[in-house]
């Protein structure tokens, strides 16, 4: 017969009792039962080299450890493989793809049974960012101007992650800085030539500058 679940089971065949890791039913052992992934996601956008996470809802039926592995192309595992915890594995990788385009990232989960099964696949999309901001100027002085004060604007747009600040440089120094798309400096200029320009830079890092343009 059987006792609870690990325990012992005594088949009418046999001698001595047999341990059962998952139990017993019908004076058999259990086998071990897969794991089930229920779903995996990865937050946000990241460009080359920067650290992905991916995390998942998964459960095991015994109770058992459990690790995630994900990979680039359908039952791979060479994007990452985490380590074996009791609930919602994870495992992170440097992000791999230098283009601005979505990719399919396959997962699984392993747990640390005899023998070691593995759940069904799941996938979830990570959108890499390796495109620079495009930084347009909206409104500034040109050429030769009469005194008083001046307003430079500048936008700028990003078509992956966003766009984060805008600087504005006057005579190759940080006029003003703003967060989002849009930034405008109002100043008074010395008498004599000056120089400005502006840079960005999205959520993820990338940056780019603007032609210098002059006036006097």
């Amino acid at each position: 017969g059987c006792t609870s679940s690990p325990g012992y089971c005594v088949n009418t065949n046999d001698v001595v009792a047999e341990f059962c890791t998952y139990g017993c039913s019908n004076n058999a052992c259990n086998g071990n039962t897969a794991p089930t992934l229920s779903s995996v996601s990865v937050s946000g956008y990241a460009k080359s080299g920067q650290t992905i996470t991916v995390t998942s809802l998964g459960s095991e039926p015994n109770n058992e450890q459990m690790r995630l592995l994900c990979g680039s192309s359908s039952g791979a595992s060479d994007l990452c493989t985490g380590g074996y915890v009791a609930s919602s594995p994870s495992c992170s990788f440097a992000n791999p793809w230098g283009d601005s385009s979505d990719h399919t990232i396959y997962c699984r989960i392993h747990d640390n049974g005899a023998p070691v099964l593995t759940s069904s696949q799941q996938t979830a999309t990570f959108s890499a960012d390796n495109s620079a901001p495009t930084i347009t100027l909206t409104g500034g002085p040109s050429s030769t101007v009469a005194s008083g004060s001046q307003t430079i604007s500048y936008t700028a747009s990003d078509i992956r992650s966003g766009v984060a600040t805008i600087n504005i440089i006057v005579d190759g120094s940080t006029a003003k800085s703003c967060s989002g798309s849009s930034c405008s400096y109002t100043f008074t200029p010395s008498y004599g030539p000056h120089t400005y320009s502006a840079s960005a830079t999205d959520n993820v890092g990338n940056s780019a500058s603007s032609p210098s343009s002059s006036f006097t």
